[in-house]
């Protein structure tokens, strides 16, 4: 499972999703050509192995990276970084996107 979700991370549909080709200096696109998005989602599959456990996770680890990023950014790393894990696990993409909105406000 964890492969998968470093695969998914790395293929250009997520990108396109996120529409991050669009902003080339965008905090989002950075993370994914530097391999760090795919680090993290491995990482947050790790410590998730259900949806519910996935959804606190990313309320937590949201709130932690929006004290040190902008709020914008912020939203933008996870939104491609959800979209990512969603397309591997199978999981909703609708459950888990308000978690980051929710994180990203604190």
């Amino acid at each position: 499972m964890i492969e998968q979700v470093r695969d998914a991370l790395k293929r250009p549909s997520v990108k396109e999703k996120c529409r991050l080709d669009d902003q080339p200096g965008s905090v989002g696109d950075a993370m994914f050509r530097t391999g760090a998005a795919a680090q993290i989602g491995v990482f947050l599959k790790k410590m998730a192995r259900t949806e519910r456990a996935l959804v606190f996770w990313l309320v937590m680890f949201s709130g932690v990276i929006s004290g040190f990023l902008s709020n914008n950014g912020c939203a933008a790393l996870m939104i491609s970084l959800t979209l990512g894990i969603s397309v591997a696990t199978g999981y909703r993409r609708c459950k888990l996107m308000y978690p980051i909105a929710v994180g990203v406000c604190f």
